[in-house]
């Protein structure tokens, strides 16, 4: 195995320095779809928005004393993030007359993703 120098990657000359600019970078349509647990998701979000995230689904309480979050990194891939939420009672589900934040926005991102790029 290689070692991993310390620091950030750097790209060569030449190389995309967004991901627009990169024709390597991949179909949005259906993204890579990343969970991942952190300490505070509606941190998290702010912290991502700031270096050019879409927010998807803002932080929403989740079954299982989680809370849930979603985005779009400029690459295209879609983020699930959830952190613990000890004490939290679980959200009254969609079908009983809850919010309906988690289905919907993931809907609304998901169909959008389709309209962008319909199958040939």
């Amino acid at each position: 195995t290689r070692p991993v120098a310390p620091g950030p990657p750097t790209a060569p000359t030449g190389a995309p320095t967004s991901p627009a600019d990169d024709p390597a970078r991949p179909d949005t349509a259906n993204p890579s779809c990343w969970p991942t647990w952190v300490d505070d998701v509606a941190a998290t979000l702010d912290d991502a928005s700031a270096r050019g995230a879409r927010v998807v689904t803002p932080a929403t309480p989740f079954h299982g004393e989680t809370t849930l979050g979603r985005m779009v990194d400029p690459w295209g891939n879609l983020w699930w993030l959830y952190a613990p939420a000890p004490g939290q009672p679980d959200p009254i589900p969609a079908w009983e007359g809850g919010d309906d934040t988690v289905f919907r926005t993931i809907d609304a991102e998901m169909r959008s993703r389709a309209s962008a790029n319909p199958e040939p």
